[in-house]
């Protein structure tokens, strides 16, 4: 790292640090995140119920499921994702609870842990060693993969790739990690005690309420139709929300065989923000719009990131660093349609 980066990184966690020091603030989360598992698990305890019980024909069962698409969205992105970061609560024991959300939706905390905080973050946008980059060689991102054929059409059928995402991670990753005891060329340690008995209860408690207890009440193809629809639905907004902060026009990519966190100024460069002045996509999401200032500081809860932006913005205008944003969805959208777009082409 040359001084100038050793710098930026000095400087910018001071003045973040100092900001919460004057504002007598906790970097973890506040009432506006601790009420969230609350509202996104009734919604989806009643959007579940209607599903099973009140879903005489299709435009209710529709409806009934764009809830369930709702919910569990603002359970992965709302606050599970700030729990399996440590930043949900000062409580251990709290965040791997509300973690655990994401085993609600059949995805092992466990694993997102490893895969996440461990492999995303300490390589984004890395070709080899970050698993949300791993497209190849259905969409190309970076010019450093082979260009096949069939890219060139890529800006057209990627929203199908990312319908499929939810039902790959649920009913093969997982499982494939765990058995294998590797994630992409890594050693994983399988979970033991409490957290053995959440990846396999977990497992266990999603098959049995998503395809047996629903079949009792409705026909079998009716519960297939629906488990489709809400996983492929919430697949493709998980992968646009994920690759408009991450792979779009200007965003930098890595191929070396680099190991290691990156400094705090590659990590700006590997991400963009989007949408900051919409601040229901910053409470729904957890604040995942603001990804330079997650990945700068993923241990801060995500409420406090549109006041740190500043922050990081004007030290980012200090020392150089470029600060990438787009300010709305549909520009952050074309930027990423654009970025498939041309590495499908060259």
């Amino acid at each position: 790292m040359d001084c100038r980066q050793d710098e930026f990184s000095k400087t910018l966690r001071s003045e973040v640090m100092t900001y919460f020091v004057v504002h007598d603030r906790s970097i973890k989360g506040n009432i506006w995140l601790h009420t969230k598992p609350l509202i996104f698990l009734s919604l989806m305890g009643v959007s579940y119920w209607g599903l099973v019980f009140h879903s005489s024909n299709f435009g209710t069962g529709f409806l009934w499921c764009l809830v369930m698409i709702f919910a569990m969205g603002g359970i992965g992105f709302g606050f599970a994702h700030d729990s399996c970061h440590g930043a949900f609560s000062r409580s251990r024991f709290w965040n791997r609870v509300t973690g655990c959300g994401y085993d609600l939706m059949g995805a092992s905390s466990y694993v997102w842990r490893w895969k996440h905080n461990v492999l995303h973050h300490g390589s984004p946008n890395h070709l080899a060693h970050d698993p949300d980059v791993q497209t190849a060689p259905f969409l190309r991102i970076s010019p450093d993969q082979p260009l096949r054929p069939f890219n060139r059409y890529q800006q057209f059928y990627f929203p199908l790739l990312y319908f499929l995402i939810l039902f790959r991670w649920q009913l093969w990753q997982d499982f494939a990690t765990y058995f294998k005891g590797e994630l992409l060329g890594k050693k994983f340690i399988r979970p033991s005690g409490i957290d053995f008995m959440v990846f396999w209860g977990g497992k266990f408690i999603v098959f049995f309420f998503t395809f047996v207890f629903p079949s009792f009440f409705v026909p079998f193809s009716h519960v297939l139709l629906a488990y489709f629809f809400v996983m492929g639905g919430l697949g493709v907004f998980l992968g646009i929300l994920i690759q408009i902060a991450h792979c779009t026009e200007g965003a930098s990519f890595e191929s070396q065989a680099v190991d290691g966190i990156l400094s705090q100024k590659e990590q700006v460069h590997q991400t963009s923000n989007f949408c900051p002045r919409n601040w229901f996509l910053t409470w729904y999401t957890g604040g995942l719009n603001y990804q330079i200032e997650h990945h700068l500081f993923p241990g801060i809860a995500s409420v406090h990131y549109p006041k740190l932006s500043g922050i990081v913005r004007q030290n980012c205008e200090k020392f150089g660093v470029r600060y990438q944003i787009h300010e709305t969805a549909i520009g952050a959208l074309s930027a990423h349609v654009n970025h498939l777009k041309t590495m499908g082409m060259k």
